[in-house]
């Protein structure tokens, strides 16, 4: 006598196809959550490689931090740093920037420091190295930082930066694989335009910034110094007091790592990753990040921030 099989009845499928659903609803997030903790982490280590980078450059060169400054726009690399692109890139500028609700436009001034979206960090339009005599005039500017750290770094970028610039597929360590946005100063320093789609690398020129209060002389824009004040000084790694509190790099625009809603109702960073002087990098929160100045309520006297004077023993005087 031949015996048929029992198949599911319409009830257990119906409720196979639930479990499933109820652990993919669980699971789903999870695997998320560990993606994005995985990309902050390679985000995180691209940093501390660069900066272990240009250690090894500081100790080939008499011990004085790379006299480099930043992409100053794109998206092609400028040959010449002292001449303003149409677009910008918004960490070289004059003033401090309190951003508006929808990203278009700063301020100058403000009265709150967690609106406080970018900080000049002494490198301006008109006061990097000038291009060496008798270079010629189509050969690319020789001292953009990732110029002079990418010979220390098996991993870093080609030379040939046009070419770089032009694809979206060259993911090396001056990118971050959390970066999916452009962020653009566009004319005036005080004009910026932030559209996401679109691999901020592109516009940037890379992902992560030099800290060049470590090669000008410092001047604290947000406490009474000027522009003016900002005149080529590389300090030695001795003449840097807290090497384990100033920051050499870091992340170019943090709100690729998660926002929370500014005082003016916009956007600002939750954190920043960052690398120091004596080659440690970390992920630290914005307000730390930004300057706190202990006349500011919530400073709590930071040892740790953006804007401070690298040869300062302490940090808040």
């Amino acid at each position: 006598m031949m015996k048929h099989s029992r198949g599911f009845t319409l009830i257990e499928l119906l409720v196979v196809i639930a479990i499933i659903a109820i652990l993919a609803a669980i699971l789903f997030p999870v695997f998320a959550r560990a993606r994005a903790s995985a990309v902050r982490t390679q985000c995180l280590n691209n940093i501390k490689q660069i900066a272990l980078g240009a250690l090894m450059y500081v100790q080939d060169y008499d011990e004085r931090m790379p006299m480099g400054v930043n992409v100053s726009g794109g998206p092609a690399e400028p040959l010449d740093a002292n001449r303003p692109p149409t677009m910008r890139n918004a960490w070289v500028r004059t003033t401090a920037c309190w951003i508006d609700p929808r990203g278009v436009s700063c301020s100058n001034t403000g009265n709150n420091i967690a609106g406080l979206r970018y900080l000049p960090i002494g490198q301006t339009f008109g006061n990097a190295p000038p291009r060496p005599a008798g270079l010629p005039n189509d050969k690319p500017y020789p001292f953009y930082i990732h110029r002079l750290v990418d010979p220390y770094i098996k991993a870093g970028v080609a030379q040939e930066r046009q070419e770089i610039m032009q694809s979206r597929t060259v993911k090396g360590i001056w990118y971050c694989p959390a970066d999916s946005t452009t962020v653009v100063g566009y004319g005036g320093e005080n004009s910026l335009f932030e559209l996401t789609g679109l691999r901020h690398y592109q516009v940037f020129g890379h992902d992560y910034m030099y800290n060049t209060w470590l090669i000008y002389n410092y001047s604290d824009v947000l406490r009474g110094g000027t522009s003016a004040q900002w005149t080529l000084n590389p300090k030695t790694l001795a003449a840097v007091a807290r090497p384990a509190d100033i920051i050499i790099f870091f992340d170019a625009f943090a709100m690729w790592h998660g926002t929370s809603k500014g005082p003016n109702g916009g956007p600002i960073p939750e954190n920043w990753n960052v690398a120091f002087v004596d080659g440690h990098a970390k992920n630290i929160p914005h307000a730390v990040f930004m300057d706190q100045h202990p006349s500011v309520p919530s400073a709590g006297g930071r040892t740790i921030r953006l804007n401070q004077n690298p040869e300062a023993e302490n940090p808040n005087s």
